[in-house]
């Protein structure tokens, strides 16, 4: 009986040395799978865009060259505005410049002067002459078109040749007025208003004579 008491206990030490030892053993460190690394973008650098070994080269437009009017379209305007307008309008050769494409050279400029005696404003002025362009064959040009509160202008085309008109005033010398008041409230006399409307037309040497230029 004692021997078989000595057993049971010799095993219950046994069992207690295995559960002791399984206690302590070290458990393994779980490892965490491996993540891939976030990006901000492709993996890879784009491939640069080549260079051209010959980059074009822009072509700025020919600049146009202008001479005068001939003497016959110059005498034309001066006649045609004169009676379009009511006064007599003198003509003669002048530096032109085109104030759209900004080309240069010689015009025959027209010029007819007067006062608010003779004119109602410079918009009116202008459509008269306007009129009488058209009925010569010119067509306007809108993108020469300004208005202000002292002139207006206008442009008008006829194949090669383009005429630039202008209708402006200005106060006599002997006017009084308020400069920092705007020019509707200067109360002006009808005399005391300085008309000038002037014409100048050349062709573009550049443009062959039958090519309408635009």
């Amino acid at each position: 009986m004692n021997r078989r008491m000595n057993d049971l206990t010799v095993v219950a030490l046994l069992l207690l040395l295995v559960a002791a030892s399984a206690c302590t053993r070290e458990k393994p460190t779980p490892v965490a799978p491996t993540q891939p690394a976030p990006t901000t973008g492709p993996t890879s650098a784009p491939a640069a865009l080549p260079t051209p070994t010959n980059p074009p080269q822009s072509t700025p437009a020919a600049q146009s060259v202008w001479v005068a009017a001939d003497a016959a379209t110059c005498t034309s305007l001066q006649d045609a505005m004169s009676q379009a307008l009511g006064v007599p309008a003198s003509a003669a050769e002048a530096d032109f410049r085109d104030p759209i494409l900004e080309g240069v050279g010689k015009g025959c400029q027209v010029i007819a002067t007067g006062s608010g005696v003779n004119f109602k404003d410079p918009a009116s002025a202008a459509v008269a002459v306007k009129k009488a362009l058209i009925l010569q064959g010119w067509h306007e040009d809108v993108r020469y078109v300004a208005d202000g509160p002292m002139g207006t202008a206008a442009g008008f085309r006829k194949g090669n040749q383009l005429c630039v008109l202008y209708s402006t005033w200005k106060p006599s010398d002997d006017a009084q007025y308020d400069k920092d008041k705007p020019a509707s409230e200067w109360n002006l006399q009808p005399e005391q208003q300085i008309y000038t409307i002037r014409a100048i037309c050349a062709v573009d040497t550049s443009v062959p004579a039958a090519t309408p230029a635009s």
